[in-house]
């Protein structure tokens, strides 16, 4: 048949406490292959996500690191997708993989943004990120948290491979819960 298209998801996830130590991981496998119909055939997905999260208290600090990796694609026009998007709620960072960040247009007395330029868009995609981050238990419920993030591109078209930094975002929050 012209539309016979077949995707497998494979998903392991893991999350334990060990004392002071909490650990997290998850890794997921996009794959598949067929026929769409109207001409478009011979389409491949192979496309992998990953994130290991480690948290340690020690009295009233908490330490810890998150880093990921969602596969990008080289030739997004080929028949082959390479690219892996995280739920568009796994939110680790306030604002570069929220929305996407326009510039202002140089040069002009208007304030119109424009979006020719953006890199990241709703949700961790084509990614390689690191997230250190350290807090402190101010009092009972209530914790101030600094971290630092850094996300570069998994993989882009060689025209594009000088630009492959996403950027740092430096975050510092507080959250209370009674």
């Amino acid at each position: 048949s012209s539309e016979s298209f077949q995707v497998y998801t494979g998903d392991v996830w893991v999350d334990t406490q060990m004392g002071p130590a909490s650990i997290e991981a998850e890794v997921v496998g996009v794959f598949g292959a067929g026929n769409l119909g109207d001409g478009v055939n011979d389409i491949r997905i192979a496309a992998l996500g990953a994130m290991l999260r480690g948290d340690f208290e020690l009295d009233k600090f908490v330490l810890g690191v998150e880093a990921g990796l969602a596969t990008g694609d080289e030739d997004p026009d080929d028949e082959d997708i390479r690219t892996f998007s995280f739920d568009r709620d796994h939110n680790v960072s306030l604002m570069l993989f929220e929305e996407p960040m326009p510039v202002l247009e140089s040069g002009s007395n208007t304030d119109e943004r424009d979006y020719d330029a953006v890199l990241t868009g709703e949700g961790i995609r084509n990614a390689l990120y690191l997230r250190p981050h350290v807090g402190y238990h101010v009092m009972e419920g209530l914790l101030a948290d600094f971290s630092v993030f850094a996300a570069q591109a998994a993989k882009l078209p060689e025209e594009d491979s000088d630009n492959n930094g996403y950027g740092w975002e430096f975050d510092l929050s507080l959250t209370y819960q009674p």
